[in-house]
């Protein structure tokens, strides 16, 4: 339950963190803000992962994923 609730704020704290990295690295060509962007989104991906429950991200089935390949 703890896992959840945790997840429940942290990922979208996360992914938002991200997000605004990245509207910032769209004006500005600067290293830093992408590596600002990775890891922020990831963090937020293994978040979910470790509650174990779609929150931000939406899990998609590899076989789904190599018809857009």
């Amino acid at each position: 339950m703890y896992k959840i609730f945790i997840a429940h704020i942290l990922s979208p704290v996360c992914f938002y963190i991200g997000d605004i990295a990245s509207k910032i690295l769209w004006y500005r060509n600067c290293y830093f803000l992408a590596e600002i962007y990775q890891k922020f989104m990831a963090y937020s991906c293994l978040l979910e992962d470790w509650c174990g429950k779609d929150i931000m991200w939406e899990r998609v089935d590899n076989n789904e994923k190599e018809k857009f390949i």
